[in-house]
């Protein structure tokens, strides 16, 4: 449905573009992680047009991957060009983290809506915690880069910076774990799985597939129960309002 090229993006994007970043790769990083997310996000715009915000806001983030990759490749080559110098790299990382930030929201917000559509509280419950997560990491990372705060004030500010960053980074992995596991396109509920030559591999794809039924069946109870509740209570409103009638 798309969740799993999500899911390989933002991998590449938000981890391994860590260890890239020191070998001076981290921009080539970007350009995979951002245009594998971009690939998922085309499918799921399929599914819900809220995912559209999300798509739309990539692209000038892989102008700015792109950017990042020749900046790396003129300082390798010992070229002195006036594009690529620390005020332009400068600018181009405060627009990368404002991109980054409303991507994030648009990104959860789809997934909220999705969520609603296909009766699954839980997701859009952890959707809308990461987007939390989000807003007190920007909130704190604007508040270390004030000028008027001393560089006390700032060394004790980078420890929550840091954590809330790996926080929101992990719960958004096991998110769209959960979303792909639990939500797929209508006429796919019962897939086959694909049988593969060596056994490993199929005991594999068997694990994960009783792991999807057993989601999928506790979601459908969930909403049975769900809709039992709602039906009891629209009868003993009935019942109720008709006493007071009397």
């Amino acid at each position: 449905m798309g969740f799993g090229y999500l899911l390989i993006g933002y991998l590449i994007t938000f981890v391994i573009h860590m260890t890239l970043q020191s070998l001076g790769l981290g921009g080539l990083a970007l350009l995979v992680g951002y245009g594998t997310m971009l690939l998922g996000l085309v499918q799921l715009n399929r599914f819900q047009s809220a995912f559209a915000y999300a798509k739309w806001i990539l692209p000038p983030l892989l102008v700015i991957a792109l950017y990042d990759c020749c900046a790396f490749l003129s300082e390798q080559m010992l070229l002195e060009l006036p594009f690529f110098n620390a005020e332009v790299a400068s600018v181009m990382g405060w627009i990368s983290f404002a991109l980054v930030i409303l991507f994030h929201f648009a990104l959860l917000y789809a997934i909220c809506v999705l969520a609603q559509e296909v009766a699954l509280p839980v997701i859009r419950i952890k959707a809308m915690r990461n987007m939390v997560l989000v807003i007190l990491y920007a909130v704190i990372y604007l508040l270390a880069e004030l000028p008027l705060l001393g560089e006390s004030v700032r060394s004790y500010l980078l420890y929550p910076i840091i954590f809330l960053q790996l926080a929101w980074i992990l719960c958004n992995l096991l998110l769209f774990l959960n979303c792909a596991k639990d939500i797929c396109p209508e006429g796919e509920e019962d897939p086959q799985p694909k049988r593969y030559r060596w056994n490993l591999l199929n005991r594999i794809g068997d694990a994960y597939e009783r792991n999807r039924q057993r989601a999928v069946d506790r979601v459908t109870r969930e909403t049975e129960e769900r809709m039992a509740r709602k039906r009891a209570e629209r009868e003993k409103k009935k019942i109720t309002h008709g006493k007071k009638k009397r």
